[in-house]
């Protein structure tokens, strides 16, 4: 065997080593190639949300010897925490009817457009026994939104447009990664969070360094506050360098605050309604009950709910009810329907252009109804998971009633 033919089958065998670990260092930056994302579309989970801090849990007892109805209710500062927008990225139905977007962009100040056939941008990162795949990048259940390294130029995965409070704070789960891959070269990934609040973007997160890696150690929170009052959107910015896959999930948009979150609105107390009408106005803010002498009314059911008032200047604001409760008088008989709020049923998108999701969760057996400012209805039908059309009505402020055997819950839909 002579020295040409040795020198040259040790140069091949080096190729060979040369190659192979540059695919296993394109592996591990992207950990699973493009038929294993299905790209399609997300689900928008909940955008539904209360203009104020509302009371909640009202209860009735009513006393037929002397029909008298006792409320009572859980005042403003023990309501939970609103959820305005929550995605897991776990079904396939989004884009349609969710109001996200995915755009690509030559710049992060270039236009953006839609992404034509054929172009890597954001898709599924899916579960998968296959030897190359995402698993370890979702943070939960199957699914997260990833985009590989091999993506170019700017990719915007960017959420509905919501009407921000004081005190709404966005989070979410990334597997973000800047630093050496196995063929010991370094690999710089950037990635950004942006918000669009009166026509122009602006930079609230920019990783680009090794230091920044997060690999789905710790949530990420960013308060929203400045941006109060004005209607903003979200994009998470995949700019492409040759670096590292990464992925988003579990986005959540959260906040509880009073009317327009300003620091100069005040709690100015509540409104109490017996069959749609208003019964009384309670200005002492410290009471969480009400007494109603129903003796001189008809025999028949009546119905209760309750919400808030807050002040700011001239203006004052009224919050989404309560949970209504029933009260049935007549025949010497007395009942008091005690109807809680159907916490887990979420209507999506909102605002809308006249489509919209009622997501009922684990309730069954429901009807929902849809009334004007006026009271006047709309529209009414039994529930199910579904998509409600009622396009071709004006734009303004509605009200959507959903009531099952287990409760009630009304949500003010905006339709534009």
């Amino acid at each position: 065997m002579n020295l040409t033919f040795i020198f040259k089958r040790n140069l091949w065998l080096l190729a060979i080593c040369l190659l192979v670990s540059n695919v296993n260092a394109q592996n591990q930056r992207l950990r699973a190639n493009l038929e294993e994302i299905k790209y399609s579309t997300v689900k928008t989970t909940n955008v539904a949300k209360s203009d104020a801090k509302a009371p909640h849990g009202l209860t009735a007892n009513y006393n037929s010897e002397t029909n008298i109805v006792d409320l009572a209710w859980k005042d403003v500062n023990t309501e939970k925490p609103t959820v305005i927008l929550e995605e897991g990225f776990e079904t396939d139905d989004f884009l349609t009817t969710g109001g996200w977007t995915i755009k690509t962009s030559a710049g992060i100040d270039s236009e953006q457009s839609i992404p034509g056939e054929g172009v890597v941008t954001w898709a599924f990162a899916v579960k998968s026994t296959e030897p190359k795949n995402w698993n370890d990048r979702i943070h939960s259940g199957e699914r997260a939104m990833g985009i590989p390294y091999s993506a170019t130029q700017f990719h915007w995965l960017t959420t509905p447009e919501i009407e921000a409070k004081n005190g709404y704070k966005l989070s979410f789960w990334t597997w973000y990664n800047s630093g050496k891959a196995d063929d010991g070269k370094t690999y710089i990934t950037n990635f950004r969070v942006m918000v669009l609040s009166e026509d122009s973007w602006n930079e609230e997160l920019f990783y680009n360094s090794e230091a920044q890696s997060n690999t789905l150690e710790s949530i990420v929170e960013i308060d929203l506050s400045k941006y109060a009052d004005k209607n903003i959107q979200i994009a998470f910015v995949y700019e492409g360098t040759d670096g590292w896959g990464l992925t988003v999930d579990d986005v959540k948009i959260e906040g509880s605050a009073k009317k327009g979150n300003s620091k100069d609105a005040e709690f100015a107390g509540y409104k109490v309604y017996r069959n749609g009408e208003e019964l009384t106005t309670i200005s002492d803010v410290a009471t969480t009950t009400y007494q109603d002498d129903i003796s001189s009314l008809e025999d028949g059911d009546y119905t209760y709910k309750v919400s808030a008032l807050w002040k700011e200047g001239e203006n004052t604001e009224e919050s989404d009810p309560t949970n209504e409760v029933t009260v049935t008088k007549g025949g010497g008989t007395a009942s008091a329907i005690n109807t809680q709020e159907l916490e887990n049923v979420k209507l999506y998108p909102n605002p809308n252009m006249g489509t919209f999701t009622i997501d009922l969760g684990e309730y069954n057996n429901a009807e929902w109804t849809l009334t004007n400012a006026n009271g006047q209805i709309i529209k009414s039908a039994k529930a199910t998971n579904q998509i409600v059309n009622v396009n071709g009505i004006e734009s303004g402020l509605y009200f959507v009633k959903v009531t099952s055997t287990k409760g009630t819950k009304v949500f003010k839909v905006v339709v534009k």
